[in-house]
């Protein structure tokens, strides 16, 4: 049995992982989870054992548990779809459609937003703060038979979901979507018609369409991301670019990046240039979080760091080693 600051059993997980919690057992996993690093990493493995064997009614948690000591297999996930914008807003017509349709009684608390060249921050009926990018749209209702918090997609929105157990919370894009387990994340459909989810806090449950209860989904966490690819029907996890928060909170977090990167990504947010020789670059890695901090602070603290030094020329940095 895991058992890390308190008890939660195996087949308290895989009934959380197979979306039949609610109500006081629903927060008691997300509250375990959210405890501690070691707990968030027991839980990804167990995850990854469920995943390949948990999802039939028969589920063994004690034996899955036991295969984490043994192996734990990765599983191949294979299965194949083909999406076009056009079946998007088809899928986007039909789920809405069918909620809407003979349920007047039970969708409440409707809304909707679409931006043009300006993102615009807004705050849902459920208290959910949200800011919707430029060129987006959004439509959120709430389906008061279900106990479901339904957001429709299109574009790129940041989510500060506001917690409640007893109302799930569903963004749903088209090409797949996120129920929301109590978190903070930000969702962007690409050109390709993939979807990014980045999380910035608490955890997500990343899903491909479908209705079935076994429908292919993959959990991740805080400083986590994945990608939903829409033309093979796959879910994968993603390294969390540094600034994929920036344009909701002037936030940009290096974890363990080489500093040739770390240059590459300011220039693009601050839009400067910064110039060093190779021996600046000789195997540095830099780890570090800024929250609405200028370009010179922010190189202050590379330069401190490194022991470089630099001199700024309009727009341009200059880094040399100190010893130089």
């Amino acid at each position: 049995m895991i058992d890390n600051n308190k008890h939660i059993s195996e087949a308290l997980f895989a009934k959380f992982l197979a979306g039949e919690t609610e109500g006081d057992e629903l927060m008691l996993v997300l509250d375990w989870i959210d405890h501690s690093e070691e707990n968030r990493q027991a839980f990804e493995t167990f995850e990854r054992v469920w995943s390949v064997t948990g999802r039939t009614s028969s589920f063994d948690a004690d034996q899955a548990w036991s295969n984490v000591n043994k192996k734990i297999t990765h599983a191949t996930r294979n299965l194949f779809y083909i999406y076009t914008a056009a079946a998007a807003a088809i899928i986007m017509i039909i789920v809405f459609g069918l909620l809407l349709r003979n349920q007047s009684v039970q969708i409440t608390n409707e809304f909707s937003v679409a931006t043009l060249s300006e993102p615009v921050e807004e705050t849902l009926p459920d208290g959910t703060e949200v800011t919707v990018a430029e060129y987006s749209n959004l439509t959120y209702l709430y389906n008061k038979k279900t106990k479901t918090r339904i957001a429709q997609l299109s574009g790129e929105a940041f989510f500060d979901v506001k917690r409640d157990t007893n109302r799930r919370f569903i963004v749903n894009t088209g090409f797949g979507g996120v129920e929301v387990l109590g978190t903070s994340f930000n969702i962007d459909i690409l050109e390709s018609s993939d979807v990014m989810v980045d999380v910035r806090s608490g955890i997500v449950k990343v899903f491909l369409p479908g209705e079935s209860k076994d429908t292919l989904f993959l959990i991740i966490t805080k400083g986590e991301s994945a990608l939903i690819s829409s033309s093979l029907g796959t879910i994968e996890k993603q390294i969390q670019q540094p600034s994929v928060f920036f344009a909701v909170d002037s936030t940009i977090s290096f974890r363990n990046v080489e500093l040739k990167m770390v240059f590459n990504e300011l220039e693009r947010m601050y839009n400067v240039n910064i110039v060093a020789d190779s021996s600046v670059f000789s195997g540095l890695r830099f780890s570090s979080s800024f929250k609405q901090n200028s370009i010179d602070e922010i190189l202050t603290v590379v330069a401190e760091t490194f022991n470089l030094r630099y001199r700024k020329v309009d727009s341009e940095y200059l880094f040399v080693n100190n010893e130089k």
